[in-house]
């Protein structure tokens, strides 16, 4: 009870602290065996139950402990590693970790909105002292939104991630990807309907949730846009290359585009399978990213990823050669289609996600990779593939470990996949693992689709386009049970898209 006690103290002081700029903060070591140990908190959700504890540690481990501060830190402490908290913070405290965890039952509502820093302590037999890499863990709960297509009924359900439940849904929103800013106030839409080639902000710090602000663009719009962690910026993708949109809410432009870049890869304004399709951003916001569908006349090939160096005043496009999985043939249209591209928490790779498709009338089947780029040399440094078909989504957790999609497997089965991606892990670009999502069999135009995950890592949702056995809806995964809820979150027709706030 004492440590309990003293456990929820500590976590109420240290969680007053300022922003950094990234979660995962380094300084861990290796164990003898080569991994890396881990000290993770399972849930970042105030009022929720959560656990410390330690991933990977050797089994001649003697002792384990937390570090906890209200602040970060930058101490280099011999061959244990470099201590990433504050030690001379009011909140900070070591406390020993038992081999099961050490919980928080429940964590502090006081602390939604709040920072948390903390590290792991261990000791190796063989090596000695050690320590985990230090982590800044963002307490609040989040909300969803999810986007739903029917045509008669195009909408937004919005969820409660903690309570798992529906506050409203917002009616008349043509499905495009959402994107939330940074500092969880607001949601914006690209919308890419036929006359409508616009963006809608709406306004989360009001019941119920109204519209702020509609933004047109001028051009036909793709599936969604991306912002750098200053929410300064929006990054919108048309069809002849990438409006930006000023986001600023203290500038005198607020909510108006600011000028285009425009790309050497284009589409028409009618059509959402070619030309720029889905953009991400550095956090720094240094650089822009372009995902694209491309016409394509012959297979093998290799397509295109786009970027600008935001940093000079006039960015010129390069041009990024990345692996194809494959072309799409159908009639006199032949193309290959990338509408999601996902950056990774440190700003140092982004992934790529090539849609795979299978016709069975025709013969033919393509895509099913993920390319990963090296965004400092802004070349291709792997492939995923992942076996599967129909993917709209990725989505990668705050700490980079863990890279989701969400498909139709090559049996027609309901699949969410999990690639290994931590830069500390031996089987980076190589682990793959597969849960089955959904009941039976889902055939073309159906099954999992949208997919995003907790900042913490925890929690995966999947939203389901609906068939005779599977109502609409967004499936939860538990990743720490490698588990589906048996509870589903019930949304409209058509369920395309799925995005939880992270920042």
């Amino acid at each position: 009870m004492r440590i309990a006690i003293s456990l929820s103290c500590s976590i109420a002081l240290a969680a007053l602290a300022p922003l950094a700029n990234a979660e995962n903060l380094g300084g861990g070591r290796a164990a003898a065996t080569g991994e890396f140990p881990l000290l993770v908190l399972d849930n970042w959700i105030p009022g929720k139950a959560s656990t410390f504890r330690f991933v990977n540690l050797p089994n001649n481990t003697v002792l384990s402990a937390l570090l906890l501060s209200s602040g970060p830190g930058n101490t280099t402490f011999g061959t244990a590693g470099t201590l990433k908290i504050d030690l001379l913070s009011p909140a900070f405290s070591i406390l020993p970790v038992p081999t099961g965890g050490l919980t928080v039952n429940p964590l502090p509502k006081s602390l939604e909105g709040a920072e948390l820093y903390f590290q792991g302590l261990w000791f190796e037999a063989r090596t000695g002292l050690a320590l985990t890499d230090g982590t800044r863990a963002s307490l609040y709960s989040p909300l969803a939104m999810a986007g739903n297509s029917r045509q008669s009924a195009n909408s937004l359900t919005v969820i409660d991630v903690a309570s798992r439940g529906v506050p409203q849904t917002l009616t008349n929103s043509e499905n495009g990807y959402i994107e939330f800013s940074p500092d969880r106030s607001r949601a914006y839409v690209c919308e890419p309907g036929a006359g409508r080639n616009r963006v809608v902000c709406y306004d989360l710090t009001k019941t119920p949730i109204p519209v702020l602000a509609t933004i047109p663009v001028s051009g036909g719009i793709r599936y969604g846009g991306s912002m750098p962690r200053d929410g300064k910026r929006l990054y919108v993708p048309v069809h002849d290359g990438v409006e930006i949109v000023d986001t600023d809410p203290t500038s005198s432009t607020y909510h108006t585009v600011l000028r285009k870049l425009t790309t050497s890869i284009t589409g028409n304004t009618g059509s959402i399978f070619t030309g720029p399709l889905h953009t991400a951003v550095t956090p720094d916001g240094s650089k822009l990213y372009i995902a694209c569908g491309e016409n394509q006349t012959q297979w093998p090939s290799m397509g295109t990823v786009l970027m600008f160096d935001l940093r000079v005043a006039n960015p010129s496009e390069k041009q990024i050669a990345v692996t194809n999985g494959g072309i799409f043939s159908f009639f006199s249209f032949n193309f290959a289609t990338r509408p999601y591209i996902e950056m990774s928490p440190d700003g140092l790779t982004v992934y790529v996600l090539e849609t795979g498709t299978a016709v069975s009338n025709l013969g033919f089947q393509n895509g099913s990779l993920i390319n990963v780029i090296d965004t400092v040399r802004d070349r291709e440094i792997a492939t995923l593939t992942t076996g599967g078909f129909y993917q709209e989504q990725i989505a990668i957790d705050r700490m980079g470990r863990g890279l989701w999609v969400a498909q139709v497997d090559a049996s027609g089965v309901g699949d969410l996949a999990r690639f290994d991606v931590d830069i500390r892990s031996p089987n980076r670009f190589q682990a793959v693992q597969h849960y089955a999502v959904g009941t039976g069999a889902f055939q073309v135009g159906s099954g999992p689709s949208g997919v995003d995950v907790t900042a913490d890592g925890s929690t995966v949702f999947v939203s389901i386009v609906e068939n005779a056995t599977n109502p609409a809806a967004v499936h939860v995964f538990d990743v720490r049970t490698g588990r589906f809820e048996t509870t589903t979150i019930p949304t409209q027709s058509l369920c395309h898209t799925v995005s939880i706030q992270k920042d």
